[in-house]
């Protein structure tokens, strides 16, 4: 029996045993296990699952065949809009895993359905096929990759280029760019009428340009010139694309003004005295239109409903004859305090008479002025023998502030010759000027270490001591 015989007799042998349900049925749903050509010539995709019948295409090296049916010699695939059958035998089965090797590039395998363009045109993908190519020559279609549109305002062949995990590979298209003799308005926008303020809407209107060769196209990268939506009446808006244009009237219709609406009212809600101007900063007053348009405007007047009195007072903002109204607070203008400006000389040393020019006194209001008062008293007196900071406190009617005074003594204790140290020279210079034996110095005034107000033998001593490292501290520090 010869080879093609024993072919006939087992395809007979299968088709009965699957009329009976001795095979599994196939998965005629989809695809369910991908073959792999691999012969140089490719392998034949048959009518039927008979090498006798005829047949329709070849499917060539690297292209991958899904098997939607099978049985022991055939499988039923789809190649290039042909569905038919393929002899096992000349076919690599694959595994199914998504993982078949390493890719070694990209290419396109199928073009788009479109690849000429007029100028301007957006690139078209439908129909075309992209797939990777494998170190083992195999074929597969991917998705996920990224397509790089040219400019398409020049005339010829401009390229595409797809890109994908670092690979890339491209294709071109052609562009025809011919002058245009007209733009005309094919799709009225919806709405030609609109209120005072309000933006246009063309985004449902078409334009058609008519090429010179007669040939027309529907264009969007438009321009919308000579619309002012301030202007009352109609307007000749100028639709314009590349060199040419063509005009729609548009109606602008004077809005109306419908209410106010107060959104914030003014910081300064409280008043002192009734002799003010209202204070309108913070404000926030919206004007209301028919067009549905709001905007913030600033109020005609603002007047108090009534004669300003102390208490609770209503203010009336006015604009275009309408009015809203917030309340206000009034009271009394009273003192609160004092306050003062200290002067110019802060800083004395001991026994320094004390300055007190450009010393000045306010009575502090609570509307937050003040006035300069002259009939102050000032009730600390100042100590300049007392080193360290005095709080002179001055007073008005009952009211007081103070400010601060510094005494510092600029010689140590027991610095009799004014070195800045306290040594046996110290109490030697102490005890003569005791002694009689010699006159007043700036430093003596320092030299009175026991607290008594006199400079004696008995402070000699004590700087003698301290000098010597007998005494830590003098009794006038303690």
């Amino acid at each position: 029996m010869s080879i093609r015989v024993m072919r006939r007799f087992l395809t007979i042998v299968v088709a009965l045993s699957m009329l009976v349900g001795v095979l599994p049925a196939s998965n005629a749903a989809g695809v369910f296990q991908e073959y792999l050509v691999e012969n140089e010539n490719g392998v034949p995709i048959y009518f039927s699952d008979n090498t006798d019948s005829v047949i329709m295409t070849y499917a060539p090296k690297g292209t991958i065949l899904g098997a939607t049916a099978a049985n022991l010699e055939f499988i039923k695939t789809s190649y290039d809009g042909y569905i038919g059958w393929a002899l096992i035998e000349d076919l690599t089965k694959l595994d199914n895993s998504n993982d078949v090797g390493e890719i070694s590039g990209i290419e396109i395998t199928q073009l788009p359905d479109k690849t000429e363009y007029y100028e301007d045109e957006m690139l078209e993908t439908a129909g075309m096929v992209v797939s990777a190519k494998y170190k083992n020559g195999l074929l597969k279609e991917i998705k996920g990759y990224t397509v790089l549109a040219p400019p398409m305002n020049t005339s010829g062949y401009s390229t595409v280029t797809v890109l994908y995990k670092g690979f890339e590979t491209s294709f071109d298209v052609w562009v025809a760019v011919l002058p245009i003799e007209k733009i005309e308005v094919t799709k009225l926008p919806s709405k030609l009428s609109y209120k005072q303020g309000s933006p246009l809407d063309f985004s449902d209107m078409e334009v058609t340009a008519t090429l010179t060769d007669k040939t027309t196209r529907k264009v969007t990268n438009y321009k919308i010139m000579n619309y002012d939506p301030d202007l009352v009446g109609v307007q000749q808006v100028r639709i314009v694309y590349k060199t040419v244009y063509c005009n729609l009237p548009v109606e602008v219709i004077k809005r109306e003004l419908v209410g106010v609406r107060l959104d914030v009212a003014p910081r300064i809600k409280t008043y002192y005295g009734t002799n003010f101007s209202i204070d309108l900063s913070g404000l926030k007053l919206m004007a209301l239109y028919d067009n549905g348009d709001e905007e913030k405007v600033f109020p005609d007047s603002a007047v108090c409903k009534h004669a300003i009195t102390v208490g609770t007072n209503t203010v009336i903002l006015s604009y275009g004859g309408f009015t809203v109204q917030y309340d206000i607070e009034v009271e009394q203008r009273m003192p609160k305090g004092l306050s003062v400006s200290p002067p110019a000389k802060l800083s004395y040393e001991v026994g320094e008479e004390v300055d007190y020019s450009g010393l000045i006194v306010y009575l502090d209001f609570n509307d937050g002025s003040k006035t300069p008062i002259d009939d102050y008293n000032i009730i600390t007196e100042f100590d300049n023998t007392k080193i360290g900071t005095q709080n002179i406190t001055v007073e008005y009617e009952g009211m007081t502030a103070y400010f601060t005074l510094t005494v510092q003594n600029i010689f140590p204790y027991g610095d009799a010759n004014g070195d800045g140290k306290v040594n046996v020279n110290d109490a030697r210079l102490v005890l003569r000027f005791a002694l009689g034996l010699e006159s007043w110095s700036k430093g003596i005034d320092y030299c009175d270490v026991n607290g008594d107000f006199d400079v004696t033998i008995m402070d000699a001593r004590l700087i003698l001591q301290r000098a010597l490292g007998l005494i830590p501290a003098f009794p006038i520090e303690r």
